[in-house]
């Protein structure tokens, strides 16, 4: 199912991002 593929996709960015935001937070 792509539908699905991509779902799962945008959550792995979307997880990436928000361990690499919470990084930058750390640095400020």
């Amino acid at each position: 199912d792509v539908k699905a593929l991509i779902e799962k996709i945008r959550t792995v960015v979307r997880d990436q991002f928000d361990v690499e935001l919470e990084l930058e937070i750390e640095i400020w």
